[in-house]
């Protein structure tokens, strides 16, 4: 169909794969100038996607023709996001993969605007850092924001350092229902979670997460003890917030004794 339609100038489906097909698209339908949804099929920490997605658009988005058309692409990520990105995800080695912030730059320099969609993303507060890294801005906070908007599923992994306040702004998970915590084995774990994820909305439920029904507690050897932190903090004043939770499962590991009662 793509082939007997030179004069395309939209094209919208739910799943596009960017393979080799792919690559001679732009070739067959030179006016295209709004694609949605591609998707990004590797690994998150594989680029080469970005890297082939650009090398196929821009031979045809810089022709002189094409100078001061506004375009658009929607991508879809449909492995695992981890937040803050890793650092083989913002400097990638191979010379045949972007960054997230180099194709932005680029999409940028040929007047085009980038949605994102994401199945799942994960909250990374496991590291232990001195200092978690602060939120990007520009382009790359839409980019956070259009992840977390749309993900359906959070994991929470905890255990090092909290992310810091001023990612709050960008991450509110409204299409989430499934939220995991893990790496909570002990209590100084809970001090892991980022207080602005515990934060209540105007109707008293979680200002970030406010549609989750489906809970999994992975390692969740705290809960069979008596001993908690009188005063919930971290992941107690998180859970305390989830006002439409219906299901609850606890991965709780073998021969962990519980408190008398």
């Amino acid at each position: 169909m793509l082939e007997r339609a030179p004069k395309l100038k939209s094209l919208s489906t739910d799943r596009l794969r960017i393979d080799n097909d792919f690559a001679s698209l732009p070739e067959r339908c030179p006016d295209l100038t709004d694609i949605r949804w591609l998707e990004l099929r590797r690994r998150w920490t594989d680029m080469t996607d970005l890297g082939k997605l650009k090398r196929a658009l821009d031979p045809i988005w810089r022709r002189p023709n094409m100078q001061g058309v506004e375009k658009r692409l929607g991508l879809k990520v449909r492995q695992e996001i981890l937040v803050p990105f890793a650092s083989k995800v913002l400097h990638p080695l191979s010379h045949n993969a972007l960054s997230p912030s180099a194709f932005l730059d680029w999409a940028a320099s040929v007047k085009c605007t980038v949605e994102w969609r994401a199945r799942e993303v994960t909250v990374d507060c496991s590291r232990d850092l001195v200092a978690s890294p602060p939120a990007p801005t520009g382009p790359m906070a839409k980019m956070i924001k259009d992840i977390s908007s749309t993900a359906h599923k959070v994991t929470l992994m905890c255990g090092g350092k909290p992310l810091h306040g001023s990612w709050a702004s960008l991450m509110v998970f409204n299409s989430a229902t499934k939220l995991m915590v893990a790496g909570v084995e002990k209590f100084r774990d809970f001090s892991s979670v980022p207080q602005w994820m515990a934060v209540k909305s105007h109707t008293g439920g979680n200002r970030h997460l406010p549609n989750i029904a489906n809970l999994h507690v992975r390692d969740g050897q705290w809960v069979a003890h008596d001993d908690a932190p009188e005063e919930p903090n971290g992941v107690g004043a998180l859970l305390g917030t989830l006002d439409r939770l219906t299901t609850l499962d606890v991965d709780t590991p073998p021969n962990v004794p519980t408190s008398p009662r």
